[in-house]
Order: structure tokens, then sequence, then C-alpha cells
């Protein structure tokens, strides 16, 4: 049997549950958006500041948030199905420190990670 997928118009089905705390507009937009991407409102659930109590909400089967696949990956649990989402722009990672700080460390991993993102 295939694995289950979803698509983006069955976000505004899944109550996603919704981010407090100092995380950027943007960021909350994608993690829990106003609407599918058709226009379909989606409606939200009460606000968490961690992954790990976002996680334990979906777990109880209330709601459910959208995750980029690496973090899914990192964050697997037995009571929770991780299922894609197609219609959705891929998400990317990158490597950020602060401006002006990179240790030589940080320098010699950034071309590493370039290498295996190929």
């Amino acid at each position: 049997m295939p694995p289950p997928r979803v698509g983006a118009e069955d976000l505004a089905l899944i109550p996603p549950i919704g981010l407090r705390g100092p995380a950027p507009g943007y960021w909350k937009r994608v993690h829990t958006p106003p609407a599918a991407p058709g226009g379909r409102p989606v409606p939200r659930e009460e606000g968490v500041r961690t992954l790990q109590e976002a996680l334990t909400r979906v777990a109880s089967g209330r709601s459910g948030i959208p995750l980029c696949g690496a973090t899914a990956e990192d964050d697997r649990r037995g009571d929770i199905a991780f299922v894609p989402v197609s219609g959705l722009a891929d998400s990317a990672l990158a490597l950020v420190w602060p401006r002006g700080k990179g240790t030589a460390e940080l320098q010699d991993l950034a071309p590493v990670l370039t290498v295996c993102d190929r």
C-alpha cells in the first residue's frame, strides 16, 4: 500500500497548532497558514512555545502542524504519523551564524554541507 499523502488544500481540514512567542511573522505564516492555497480559511488551535509541546498536542489527536522534512525526520515519534503534503513549495535549510563571528569550524562546515546537498 502506498504511504498516505495529503494535499495543501487539506490543511483547511486539520486545525494547525498556533505558535506563541518571538518567532517572526513570516515564519508563523508558513507553519500556521491563515488559508489553504485556494483561499479556504484554516482554523487555528491555541498556541504552543516549543516543537515538543506541539508534537505532544498532535499526539493527542486534536490538531496537526506542517513541518519541513528534515525536522520531521529528526523528531520521529511512534505515536505520530508524518505525512507528506503535496502542493506546497519545497523547503530548504541553511547554515547561519552571526555576521563576522563565524568560527573556523563553521566556515569549514559550509562547503561540506553544500557538497552533501548535491
